[in-house]
């Protein structure tokens, strides 16, 4: 068996070195004597660092080192997070999740779906969807789970209990899914890589890549200040917790309803509705105000449809980039996809220190409407290429 392993796996360290950031923000703000724009620059640089290593890791990926490469980056994460729970200084602080950066692109979802895709090539979309259907629930985990902790043992114990899930269930599992993922399905040999050649860039590329870098980086404002937001709005914390606890399930509910209709609805038409769905989505959370209504309304849809881009992105980028140097391609689309989150909780602190949280909602929505033009391009000048075209990327 190979999903069951690799889910467990993604979920906790997912909720362990991601979506405890978000889930810890305002513990942080409020024990220590950081801003809150401080404190998400860390989060920042920590995505800055694994958005320019990605295309390196898809690399080592399609030289055949992916299992060594993602149980590297998973001992790393439990390093980082150990050492995290002894920080003092802001400078510390920023160390840790420099570091934390070069983790995350070892070890979470575009590592194991490019490893997927390099074993299983045109079936691996099934797995790959029935893997996110739990990893979905990840924020799930988090964000109750480190309220829980925090609230009984302090944020750097909690910290530290994380560290020991990732050790227990992420760090076995990873090693027992790709084990078996190579010996039941092996690739004949692995792909001769140049790690100092790359395939060039080309325009549907770009319009490609910047379409989900956009929809990465509104999710990332998003969800980094969903707490803070819903606190200015006088939301009670609880039913914040649980709102934010939510977007998980949606996660996976968008999934399932993308697992029943894909006989009858394309790849590209279901990015197509994603876009769409998180405008609309974020739109209901502009003028929800504290209406716990059409703030769930909001969870409802953005949830489903930003669940869905983490299956369907891997396999349009296969659609319309062709196949040959994947790991790398998805290495380098994946990492400016990470470069949007990783940019994303900051300048939500900017946008909310001089215009204000509105502001912030209102220009998420106009820029998923420009995400869905790029993404129409792509689409079009991805059905204009020919098929040597496409395996010169």
């Amino acid at each position: 068996m190979i999903t069951l392993p690799l889910a467990i796996a993604q979920t906790v360290i997912w909720a362990s070195i991601f979506y405890i950031f978000p889930a810890l923000l305002p513990t942080w703000e409020r024990e220590t004597d950081w801003t809150k724009t401080e404190l998400t620059g860390a989060f920042t640089l920590s995505l800055l660092v694994a958005a320019l290593t990605s295309p390196l890791a898809g690399r080592l990926i399609d030289r055949g080192l992916g299992r060594e490469l993602m149980l590297g980056g998973t001992l790393l994460s439990i390093a980082c997070l150990l050492i995290l729970s002894q920080v003092q200084t802001l400078l510390q602080f920023y160390a840790v999740w420099l570091v934390m950066g070069l983790g995350m692109s070892a070890s979470l979802y575009e590592p194991c779906f490019a490893n997927l895709i390099r074993h299983l090539t045109d079936k691996a979309k099934p797995t790959i969807t029935r893997i996110t259907l739990l990893a979905g629930l990840a924020g799930t985990v988090a964000f109750p789970t480190a309220h829980w902790l925090t609230s009984i043992m302090g944020w750097q114990q909690a910290v530290m209990a994380f560290a020991a899930g990732v050790a227990l269930t992420t760090l076995p599992l990873t090693a027992i899914g790709l084990t078996r993922l190579q010996r039941q399905y092996p690739v004949s040999k692995p792909a001769k890589t140049d790690l100092k050649s790359s395939p060039p860039f080309t325009l549907v590329f770009w319009f490609l890549a910047i379409a989900f870098l956009i929809i990465s980086f509104v999710h990332g404002m998003i969800i980094t200040h969903l707490l803070p937001l819903l606190a200015e709005r006088s939301v009670p914390v609880a039913s914040a917790i649980l709102i934010a606890s939510c977007i998980g399930p949606m996660q996976v509910f968008g999934r399932l309803v993308m697992v029943a209709t894909e006989r009858h609805v394309s790849t590209q038409v279901t990015n197509m509705a994603c876009f769409l769905g998180m405008a609309i989505g974020v739109s209901a959370l502009t003028v929800a105000g504290a209406n716990l209504l059409l703030i769930g309304l909001f969870v409802v849809i953005h949830g489903s449809a930003y669940g869905v881009i983490s299956i369907v992105r891997p396999v349009l980028t296969r659609e319309v980039l062709g196949s040959k140097n994947f790991g790398e391609i998805s290495g380098r689309i994946g990492g400016l996809s990470i470069f949007g989150t990783a940019i994303a909780p900051f300048a939500g602190s900017l946008i909310w220190q001089f215009a204000g949280y509105s502001a912030m909602l209102v220009l998420s929505i106009i820029l998923l409407l420009v995400g869905v033009g790029l993404l129409q391009l792509a689409i079009w000048r991805g059905r204009s290429m020919t098929p040597p075209e496409q395996e010169r990327l």
